[in-house]
C-alpha cells in the first residue's frame, strides 16, 4: 500500500515537480474584493462588449431573420432597462 500524501503546504516538498518549479496553494491570501467602482467598470466593459461584437450575431440569427434591425434593437434597449 502506498504512503499517505502530505498534508498541502504552501509550497510543495519536491521541487522536481511536474514544471520544476514548486506549487503554491490555493489559499485566498492576496485576494481582495472587488470594489464597486470595480464592478461597475466590469459590468460597463460586458456591456460594451455585448453592444458592438455580440449585436452582429444576433442581428443575423436565423430564428430572428423576420424581425427587422430597428425592431431587434429597440426590445433589446427595453429588456436593458430592465435589467
Amino acid at each position: 500500500m502506498p504512503p499517505k500524501r502530505k498534508e498541502a503546504t504552501e509550497y510543495t516538498d519536491n521541487p522536481s515537480s511536474v514544471g520544476g518549479t514548486p506549487k503554491k496553494s490555493r489559499g485566498s491570501a492576496g485576494k481582495t474584493a472587488w470594489t464597486p467602482e470595480e464592478d461597475a467598470l466590469f459590468i460597463a466593459i460586458i456591456d460594451d462588449i455585448v453592444r458592438k461584437n455580440l449585436w452582429n450575431a444576433v442581428k443575423v440569427h436565423p430564428q430572428l431573420a423576420a424581425r427587422q434591425n430597428g425592431g431587434i434593437m429597440s426590445h433589446w434597449k427595453m429588456l436593458h432597462k430592465k435589467l
